[in-house]
């Protein structure tokens, strides 16, 4: 036989009916030419074909023969037991539904959260190269007081770009923002100074034209752009002759080379470092260009560095290597004191903060899953013992042990593969739930899918999760003994010993489980009322924002720009609903804006000694009242104090430079110039970077007194969205060319810092309810059953006199007991969990007294109310009925 036709012959003969059929035909046709012979041979034929037959033997012998030959036996009884399982779930449909719609639940909600966790934690950044890629930030000494880690400045940028040999290349990202005129409305664009290798070495390509080559960012070249897809598309309609056309930029011209692909997506937000702040959406990218007072000047840290370390070199070395330039570089950097580079995969840096609450998402949904396969162990542990007669009947006919535990565990893997295929169905529907409540600053947000990774991971967990659920009841199915289930197998016997203590360790594990899930889930709620309350020192309550530049072409001066705004305040002061307008350069908990060096002017010999590093912040006289900022001693700015040097002060900042003095009236110099201001007011704090920071050391200065773009405040009565459209008008009234972006309210920014704590929050109390919800359901059925089997020695011990409360009490405390081990198992776990989960809470302490003390009297109660409908129905049957019945 040829080997195709073999391996067809062995094809077909998986199926079972063929093979009995060809099996059956090829004996027949033996038997019946044994036949003829012998009716050759001179034999009646009914004699011949009986002689045949006797010949012949036994046909099942030969189909068993036949069996061994094509197939291994195992398969065969595989496909027995599959077809068994089938024809028993068809008698108990409710039972199937019941445990598939579990599985389905517990396996689709596994694989949705472990898609999140693998695209954004597990899977390699989107770049090429993506596993040699580092961030590069530094600390200084200098500015210790400000933040831990800093960005770099142009100048240590140039020296490590020149002299690193440990990297393939160094490049540099610097934030910009250009209004885009000519082409419609007058939009500001988000955009990127990028040096000429960036986008080649993250792997981008160009949709159309071509990206940045080698000198495109020298001095001199700086008027080329590569914008992205979206505003292609946007603004330009996707026009095939956008490379080479001229667009205007700051009223000034600048040829388009090319269009970045969609799929390329930069760092956003602090990705890159707390400081480095990129903008959400990068509309377009130009040449870094730096020009010789950003080469030269040893300030404006604002850089982010990005740098493509050589195969096989650790980010340790290159850490190394960069520290030895900038101190080489020292009197060229003129670092008052030394700084030291941060060097860290860019992995890591990019994933940040989010990659522990995700990890601590999964096992939470791993733990909701391993609580719904104890509940369906003891469905089935309860199954498992309603077929004892069937097992004692195989067993005595010659079943082993371990066909036993393979039929058993073929049927939950059966359903459990049917419930992850549902599950699988539902993820996809779960991963677009998820992706849409999810706070938009999770990292690699827009990548998160379900892919054939994450269905092999949910073919895995089926399979494993109906190995966990069906172990139990088929070693408890399989050690049955005909004997014993004569004996104990009348109705209405108890079960045995084994039964009652595998049912006691279930209801204890499901306890245990929902005790740890629950704790966490009120550990988190605790975190997120202390973030929510945390003093902020403003109000953030009818509050509207909104960016707003000038063109330097028409307003070049200060006085210009200045005129600018007080006429914009007043426009928009005078709109219906407006009760107070101001602006300043950075709204609280948007972070830092400008930082630089405060000290007393009493120290000027020595002021390394007394200087702090604070964040300035130019406003209006009428910012304060606007935002609701307490004046704690002296007075605020008004009108009168043009022309002045003097300065507000938060109250860290005063008690800072003069601890146990009154600051009121004190002179400081600023920013390391020659100036001196008085100070003539102190606040209260503000947060700055975020509600679970302290706010920073801040410093106000009225905003006459430097040109900038600033951020208009507008207080309202009612709902300050409602104002955007009227406010937008009043801008394009008085300038047409002004764009007004970045319209948010103050409420808004406050939910989105708290975002993320609000969806770990959410999803963490879903899994512990839902833990909660499926243990007590499965007490309830083991309950149910155990006093369904018990229900005869209950009906003698009322018969014999004992009081129904007597019985329940008795009943109650032996489904307790094990509800009291569980817990404390859970509490002692939770409080392990705890200091692992410690830099996730906020002002919480992990062993909280009120989460603990909450929880120990839920899970008893729930437990006690699950026990108690099918204690009560127990003990209110007529006994003798009952008895009968037995």
């Amino acid at each position: 036989m040829r080997l195709a036709d073999a391996l067809r012959f062995r094809i077909r003969a998986l199926s079972g009916r063929r093979l009995e059929r060809e099996m059956d035909r090829e004996m027949a046709l033996h038997v019946e030419m044994a036949a003829e012979r012998l009716v050759g041979e001179g034999m009646p034929a009914d004699e011949a074909l009986r002689q045949a037959r006797v010949a012949f033997g036994g046909r099942q012998r030969f189909r068993e023969e036949t069996r061994d030959q094509v197939r291994s036996r195992a398969l065969d009884e595989l496909r027995q037991d599959l077809r068994y399982a089938v024809r028993t779930f068809r008698k108990t449909p409710a039972f199937t539904a019941t445990v598939i719609l579990t599985l389905a639940l517990g396996i689709g909600a596994t694989t949705v959260i472990f898609s999140v966790t693998d695209n954004v934690v597990l899977r390699a950044l989107p770049y090429a190269n993506a596993d040699r890629l580092v961030s590069v930030q530094i600390l200084s000494d200098r500015l210790k007081n400000a933040t831990s880690t800093w960005p770099p400045n142009a100048a240590h940028y140039l020296a490590w770009k020149g002299e690193c040999t440990m990297c393939d290349g160094i490049a540099a990202i610097r934030t910009a923002a250009f209004t885009l005129s000519g082409a419609g409305d007058p939009a500001r664009l988000s955009m990127l100074r990028v040096s000429d290798n960036l986008l080649a070495m993250l792997g981008a390509r160009a949709e159309v034209g071509r990206l940045f080559a080698a000198g495109d960012d020298r001095p001199g070249n700086e008027r080329a752009v590569v914008i992205s897809d979206a505003l292609w598309r946007q603004q330009f309609g996707a026009r095939d002759d956008i490379v080479g056309r001229t667009i205007t930029l700051d009223d000034a011209p600048w040829t388009v080379i090319g269009v970045v692909a969609p799929e390329f997506r930069m760092p956003r937000g602090t990705q890159l470092g707390e400081f480095s702040r990129l903008p959400d959406r990068t509309d377009a990218y130009v040449p870094l260009a730096l020009t010789q007072h950003e080469r030269t000047t040893a300030g404006e840290h604002d850089y982010a560095v990005i740098a493509l370390a050589k195969r096989g070199v650790a980010p340790s070395a290159v850490r190394g290597q960069l520290d030895a330039i900038s101190a080489a570089y020292a009197t060229e950097l003129r670092d008052d004191a030394p700084s030291r580079s941060v060097v860290a995969p860019l992995q890591k840096q990019v994933v940040g903060s989010v990659g522990r609450p995700l990890v601590l998402l999964l096992a939470a949904v791993c733990a909701m899953l391993l609580i719904m396969c104890v509940n369906l162990a003891s469905l089935f542990l309860a199954r498992a013992s309603a077929r004892g007669r069937e097992a004692a009947v195989r067993v005595a006919l010659g079943a082993g042990r371990g066909r036993l535990i393979r039929q058993a565990l073929a049927e939950t893997v059966l359903l459990s593969c049917v419930g992850g295929c549902i599950g699988v169905a539902l993820s996809r529907w779960g991963v677009r739930v998820l992706v849409a409540i999810a706070p938009t600053d999770l990292p690699r947000l827009g990548e998160v899918h379900v892919d054939a990774r994450v269905l092999a991971v949910a073919v895995l967990v089926s399979v494993v999760a109906g190995l966990a659920f069906g172990f139990v009841p088929a070693l408890r199915l399989s050690d049955t003994a005909p004997g014993d289930v004569l004996k104990e197998g009348s109705r209405g016997a108890s079960d045995g010993r084994s039964a009652s203590r595998a049912r006691s360790w279930l209801i204890a594990s499901q306890v245990g489980l929902s005790a740890l899930l629950l704790v966490t889930a009120g550990l988190f709620l605790r975190s997120f009322v202390r973030v929510i309350n945390a003093e902020r020192g403003f109000t953030e309550e009818h509050v509207l924002a909104f960016n707003v530049s000038l063109p330097t072409s028409q307003y070049k001066t200060r006085d210009l720009r200045n005129a600018f705004y007080e006429e914009a305040l007043r426009r928009v002061s005078a709109l219906p609903g407006v009760t107070a307008a101001g602006l300043t350069n950075g709204l609280p908990l948007e972070g830092e804006t400008w930082v630089e060096s405060i000290w007393r002017q009493s120290d000027d010999a020595a002021p390394q000694h007394h200087d702090v590093d604070a964040n300035f912040r130019l406003v209006s006289p009428s910012y304060f009242a606007l935002l609701g900022v307490r004046t704690l001693s002296g007075r605020l700015f008004t009108d009168a104090d043009r022309g002045t040097s003097r300065v507000v002060l938060s109250e860290n900042t005063a008690r800072s430079l003069w601890p146990g003095e009154n600051a009121i009236g004190k002179l400081a110099r600023l920013g390391g110039t020659d100036s001196v201001y008085e100070v003539i007011g102190i606040v209260a704090n503000v947060r700055t970077t975020g509600l679970e920071r302290e706010g920073s050391l801040t410093v106000y200065t009225p905003y006459w007194e430097r040109g900038y773009s600033p951020t208009i405040l507008l207080r309202t009565k009612g709902d300050p969205a409602s104002l955007a459209t009227p406010a937008r008008a009043v801008f394009r009234a008085l300038a047409p060319a002004v764009p007004v972006s970045r319209v948010r309210t103050i409420n808004q920014i406050v939910s989105g810092l708290v975002a993320q704590r609000r969806f770990e929050l959410v999803l963490i109390a879903v899994f512990a309810v839902t833990a909660l919800l499926t243990a007590s359901i499965g007490i309830y059925g083991i309950v149910t059953h155990s006093l369904g089997r018990r229900a005869k020695e209950i009906s003698v011990r009322i018969a014999l006199g004992a009081l129904p409360n007597h019985v329940r009490v008795l009943v109650l405390g032996e489904v307790l007991r094990p509800v009291a081990v569980g817990l404390v198992g859970g509490m002692a776990a939770s409080l392990m969990i705890g200091r692992a989960i410690a830099g996730l809470l906020f002002e919480v302490n992990p062993a909280d007294a009120a989460t603990l003390v909450s929880v120990a009297l839920i899970l008893p109660a729930v437990a006690a109310l699950a026990c108690w409908v099918p204690v009560r129905r127990a003990t209110r049957l007529d006994a003798a009925e009952a008895l009968r019945a037995g």
